[in-house]
């Protein structure tokens, strides 16, 4: 959290996305097991896990867009939701959270690292709205 530069109200989120990832990893007193294998008895993937608080570009769906409308929104992301095949991004522009499917990861890139940028001093309204299909 704070090598990403990431600001404090999104360290819930970072909460969440270690009790994921926890519920996915061996644990030896579970005889080497995941508690995700002993609820649902089978091996979880890990094949969608991503970088915490990397750059990623969500497509905007075609609904949404018009001709001179980006095809995708910048991003930052923070973690899985719950019950979903998706991702939980962060809005850059819009400075909301925004869950989607179809998200492309730069997971060597922290632009609030690289760029030094600043967050802004409220989170307060930050609004939360599904993009998935």
């Amino acid at each position: 959290m704070l090598q990403a530069n990431l600001p404090q109200h999104v360290w819930g989120e970072s909460v969440l996305t270690a009790a994921y990832l926890i519920n996915r990893f061996p644990a030896p007193i579970l005889d080497q097991k995941t508690p995700f294998e002993i609820l649902h008895n089978k091996k979880p993937s890990y094949s969608h896990l991503r970088t915490f608080g990397c750059l990623c570009f969500a497509s905007t769906l075609k609904r949404n867009r018009t001709k001179f409308t980006t095809r995708a929104t910048t991003c930052i992301f923070i973690g899985y939701p719950f019950g979903q095949k998706a991702y939980k991004l962060y809005d850059l522009e819009n400075r909301k959270v925004i869950i989607s499917r179809d998200v492309i990861f730069y997971e060597n890139c922290f632009p609030y690292i690289q760029q030094k940028l600043k967050w802004p001093e409220s989170p307060l309204p930050m609004s939360f709205h599904d993009t998935a299909d």
